[in-house]
């Protein structure tokens, strides 16, 4: 995150270290409206996105009607995505959660329903917005109490992976409460995009030190070719596959590098 007042510029930003100490961007978004930002920006103002995901989606509604920022509403479904986002979707729940896991698999189902999604930058554009303005009105009912049903799916396979790790294709939306809930703390996430490309997510819990995703993200990047200009990457915590086309490398590449790279540095168990 970066502030440049004297240009009227913010970024926005939480993929950085220490990700669990840096609110989500929805939850800068939101403390920003109240503490006052919009009260001196100018009306013309632009937002600029690079993805939209829940966190994203979210951020943008709040930018877009910064005077929701007061709502209880607003305060409590900001509060529940920025753990969800700062954790990268591995936090155990318990059962006082379920009411605001339903409400996010409604809110959010226009995004989780395009993950896989691919296409030329010019062609995301267009269904990056769409996904973004259905959202939008999402979270506007549910300000105002009107709510649709939304069912929450922990299902997922387990395919593989390694010494204190799983390679899993996800089978339902909210696959990694499934994963922490079975002792599931680092992790490969694979889905097909067809034509022999696959979307990947590496993860792990904060503290699990012994699973470095900067390492893999290096080691595939070597493997793959990958340009500077699309590449494997993300936190300590999570990342994954380059944007927007995916990987080429199969499953069992990618689960063949993490193993070997996990017992070239003396991690595996």
């Amino acid at each position: 995150p970066r502030e440049d007042p004297e240009h009227d510029v913010y970024a926005f930003d939480h993929h950085c270290d220490g990700r669990i100490f840096v609110r989500a961007t929805c939850a800068q978004m939101r403390l920003a409206a109240l503490m006052g930002l919009f009260e001196e920006l100018p009306s013309d103002r632009r937002l600029y996105l690079n993805g939209f995901d829940e966190d994203t989606c979210l951020a943008a509604r709040i930018f877009l009607h910064p005077a929701e920022a007061r709502l209880p509403q607003m305060s409590r479904l900001v509060g529940f995505e920025d753990i969800m986002d700062a954790s990268s979707g591995l936090f155990p729940t318990d059962p006082s959660w379920d009411d605001m896991l339903a409400a996010g698999a409604w809110i959010f189902q226009p995004y989780r329903d395009t993950i896989t999604v691919k296409g030329t930058p010019e062609e995301l554009e267009g269904i990056y917005r769409s996904v973004i303005e259905a959202v939008g009105a999402r979270i506007h009912d549910y300000l105002y109490g009107r709510i649709g049903e939304g069912k929450v799916d922990r299902r997922y396979e387990r395919i593989g992976g390694g010494p204190d790790w799983a390679l899993v294709h996800p089978t339902g939306a909210d696959a990694r409460l499934g994963m922490i809930a079975d002792g599931i703390r680092a992790y490969v996430m694979v889905r097909s995009l067809g034509s022999d490309r696959w979307l990947y997510t590496i993860g792990r819990t904060p503290y699990k030190k012994r699973f470095p995703l900067r390492g893999f993200f290096d080691r595939l990047n070597l493997i793959e070719g990958c340009p500077p200009s699309s590449r494997w990457g993300g936190s300590p915590i999570v990342g994954g596959s380059p944007k927007p086309y995916g990987s080429a490398l199969p499953p069992a590449e990618v689960e063949r590098c993490v193993n070997s790279l996990l017992v070239e540095q003396g991690l595996a168990a």
